[in-house]
Order: C-alpha cells, then structure tokens, then sequence
C-alpha cells in the first residue's frame, strides 16, 4: 500500500470526560509524543520507582485532514506503531478500535468511516491514570509514529507478506512467499499477483505472476547465483509484491529479506549457512557492593556507579 507518515499537524489536550470536546484547550504538537514526562513527580503516586513516581493521566489527540474523493473505492488504513496505553481510536465520532495494551503496533481501517471530499477528524486517546501498569516509566500518548496507508480494493493485508528460504546454495537458492490480501468488496475476480525480487542493486533476478483464487496465495521463486546473507556481508534482497486488475497496478508492498540458512545441533552448535559461527555476548549483573561490603572497602569506582 502507499504509506505516507501522518505525525506532523496533530492537536493535544488532557481534558477528560464527558464536557473534555467542549472545554478542551488544544495546542499544536507532532508525534511522536509523550504526555507524562512533563508532569511533576510525587513519592505518593501509585506508580512508585517503577514508574518514575509520575502521576497517570488521560491523553487527546485530535488531526483533521482532507480525504479527496478520488479515495473512494480504496482501502484507507491508519497504522499505530505505539500508544500507551488503553487507545481509542475515533473517525468523524465514530469509535473504530479500542487497543488496552500499550506496547504493540496496530492497524485500524477507517474506510467505512471516512467523508469524501471534505474535511475528516480522527481522534485518539490514551489513558494510563490505572497506576502502577509498568515495570519501567512508561509516558503516556502516542509515543510512535502513525502511518496514513492506501491501497485498492483488491490490497495486501498489513504485514501480509512472509517470506522463507527453504533451500540456500550460491548456485540457485529458493524463495517461498506467502501473501494474504482482502477486498472491499470481497471479491477478487480479475485480480493478479505479480511478485517480483530485485538484488541489492536494484535488477530484477526472478519474477512470477499469479492469477487470484483465493485471498491467500503461495508463490515459489529460483534465485541463481545467490549471494547470501552472513554477518560479514548482510546483502538483502528486495521482494516487489503488485496486485493488478487488468494492467493496472493497484496495491503495492515491499519487503527487504536475507538468503540465509541457520541450523542448531549439539554436534555443532549454531550453524549460518552451514558454518559455525560463535555466538559472542556477555550477561550484565549489577552488584549492589555496598550492601555486602564495609564503605571502606570498596573501590572508588564502584561507589560511583553505586
């Protein structure tokens, strides 16, 4: 689908309740945005040291925008990579998707609800004011971005395309794609998916089309003389996913992906593209020395990070 980013042009207020449309004072803001850390903190607050010791509040967010009439007939998405926490997402008054947990994306479809050729309003609320809900400071509001995406009515589903490599070798590797799309109409007569992969310089290096029989399809691609993902060198390919009524392009995806094998065995350990290959980290455990140890033994440097 076209995505364009729908942070900038954004009005905040916290008033809550049922007079908050009428009494409101809103002030520009861009997203992403946080409502809380501006707001004093207080050994009181039920949030304790987890959550800062800042207070909950209810956050608004209201954007009017213009829908051309042209729209009509397309899929209209509205794209949340983040709002903590229990949102509500509002089109023209009309509430289109409740959303309590804070911490994953989600996708609303406001086509239903949109005006064409005029002025819409799409609002959006947070509330955190039920303390503590975190381990850790949390904000309040909409703390990512927000994405305006569009498509037609044959579209790919948000996060519709999955892609494997069931079978890497330099030589030809093979690329197995997955994609589930839907239809306004619900129907997807006529309609064709062209899946194309382009290498790391932009060639086309394989292509296959489709005719749509259903609202998922698996498609499988050769990919010769491969160059495949390692750590040394993580070359990625580009997958160009096309949903065409006749000869016209309608929805479009793109999704970047590596060729890559990995195996784990207790011969050999954790294997990229059938070589071992360490794995290097380290665990951080913080001591708290002076519990345990007199002041007077503890070195400089560890007091200071005490």
């Amino acid at each position: 689908m076209i995505k364009q980013s729908f942070d900038l042009d954004w009005e905040y207020s916290e008033a809550s309740g049922m007079m908050a449309q009428f009494f409101a004072q809103w002030q520009p803001v861009n997203l992403p945005h946080d409502a809380m850390i501006a707001k004093p903190r207080a050994a009181s607050n039920p949030s304790s040291s987890h959550g800062g010791y800042f207070p909950g509040n209810v956050a608004n967010y209201r954007k009017k925008f213009l829908v051309p009439e042209e729209w009509r007939g397309q899929s209209v998405q509205l794209e949340f990579e983040g709002v903590y926490m229990n949102a509500e997402v509002t089109i023209n008054r009309q509430l289109l998707r409740l959303q309590p947990y804070g911490y994953t994306s989600f996708v609303v479809d406001i086509t239903s609800a949109l005006a064409y050729g005029q002025e819409n309003e799409v609002v959006v609320s947070a509330n955190t004011t039920a303390q503590p809900n975190s381990r850790w400071y949390s904000g309040t509001g909409i703390y990512r971005h927000v994405w305006l995406r569009r498509g037609g009515d044959v579209h790919i589903q948000p996060q519709g395309v999955f892609v494997t490599t069931p079978v890497v070798d330099p030589t030809v590797s093979v690329v197995q794609i997955a994609t589930e799309l839907a239809s306004l109409s619900e129907s997807y007569e006529g309609a064709t998916l062209r899946t194309t992969i382009l290498n790391g310089e932009g060639t086309e290096v394989a292509q296959t089309e489709t005719p749509l029989k259903g609202f998922s399809v698996q498609q499988t691609l050769l990919v010769k003389n491969a160059r495949l993902w390692s750590v040394d060198e993580p070359y990625l390919y580009t997958l160009l996913s096309e949903v065409l009524l006749g000869d016209a392009v309608v929805d479009t995806e793109t999704t970047t992906f590596g060729i890559r094998s990995i195996s784990v065995d207790a011969q050999n350990g954790f294997r990229l593209n059938g070589v071992p290959l360490k794995l290097k980290g380290a665990v951080y455990i913080t001591i708290m020395v002076h519990w345990v140890l007199p002041a007077t033994t503890v070195p400089k440097s560890a007091k200071s990070n005490c």
